[in-house]
């Protein structure tokens, strides 16, 4: 991807974040990354397809996010559903097909 743009780069992750997530190839998990049992949460699929190598836990971290053009709260608006209302990958997909290109421009819980 060296010689796509920042943007082209990010829309490219993101449909195939959002194709895996689709695919049936990766069994929902929630709480974690990773979770035991070969689960992924929402954001673990976007890790391993995308090829992250971050080590977060439960989260994303920053470089990450910004390679998903994320911001932590669409992070917040991502592990949300998988994780407490456990809506189906393809209902997440749904969302991140929605939702706007953005950065982690502030840290979580506070407000510019």
């Amino acid at each position: 991807m060296k010689n796509l743009t920042k943007l082209e780069a990010i829309k490219r992750r993101r449909a195939k974040w959002v194709k895996a997530l689709r695919s049936g190839k990766y069994r929902q998990g929630s709480g974690c990354l990773r979770p035991y049992g070969g689960r992924y949460c929402c954001l673990g699929v976007a890790n391993a397809v995308c090829k992250l190598g971050d080590p977060g836990h439960a989260l994303l971290r920053l470089p990450s996010l910004k390679k998903l053009g994320l911001s932590w709260k669409q992070q917040d608006h991502l592990t949300t559903p998988n994780d407490r209302d456990h809506k189906s990958f393809d209902q997440i997909a749904a969302s991140i097909t929605r939702m706007k290109i953005s950065g982690p421009t502030e840290k979580k819980g506070k407000k510019s």
